[in-house]
């Protein structure tokens, strides 16, 4: 008996425990602790890599330096790109240690029409979440800017941003994008996981029948 109930406990460790995996989430429903939307900062070259909640190494460009978008057709706000046009990932760090959420706005510049006019296909994206209970990995193709957003309640490590470019065709402003509205948040929500939840509630529904059967025995 002892042996059932101990592996129903596992069963419902190994749930949780995938449950605590980095995933996707819906930037809008993330109560932040820090924002950062970069209209302090005038636009150009930036000397610094590190702004409000986090810090950003880019891996490619010749000095990897970031700077602000001009305000302009391809910038209808500030946003941070990458000065040096480096076509290598682009990497949000530096998060405090309490950090659960990251989000932030992705701006790929495609529906605007860069170079002018644009005729090549929406870049493709891929992204890698680091968190302390694991690596989450997805990729995207966005046609208009997109908000996207991170949880990992065991906290988040790093996020790199790769621009692949159109279907690899030389040419193609792999480097031209920009990140906004930077957002990070420590608040702890449950996250919905359907397969996960299912699995853990039917481990818990086992402890729960093996526990009763093991009172009526000793009765």
């Amino acid at each position: 008996m002892f042996l059932k109930i101990s592996t129903a406990i596992a069963f419902c460790s190994l749930a949780m425990a995938a449950q605590a995996a980095p995933v996707a989430y819906d930037y809008h429903s993330i109560t932040w602790d820090t924002s950062e939307d970069f209209e302090k900062y005038s636009s150009g070259r930036l000397g610094s890599n590190t702004f409000n909640g986090f810090s950003i190494d880019f891996s490619g460009g010749s000095s990897n330096s970031p700077g602000v978008c001009f305000e302009s057709v391809y910038c209808p706000t500030k946003a941070l790109v990458e000065w040096d046009e480096g076509e290598g990932a682009r990497n949000l760090l530096g998060f405090s240690g309490a950090t659960k959420y990251v989000g932030f706005l992705l701006d790929t510049f495609w529906d605007n029409g860069y170079p002018e006019p644009r005729t090549d296909l929406p870049d493709t994206f891929q992204i890698v979440v680091e968190g302390v209970s694991g690596v989450f990995k997805t990729s995207l193709t966005p046609t208009a800017p997109e908000y996207l957003g991170f949880f990992d309640s065991a906290g988040l490590i790093s996020i790199s941003i790769l621009n692949f470019g159109s279907e690899y065709e030389s040419g193609s402003a792999m480097w031209n994008y920009a990140i906004d509205d930077v957002i990070t948040g420590t608040d702890v929500a449950p996250v919905p996981l359907p397969a996960a939840g299912g699995f853990l509630l039917a481990a818990l529904s086992s402890l729960g029948w093996l526990t009763k059967r093991r009172k009526q025995s000793a009765a």
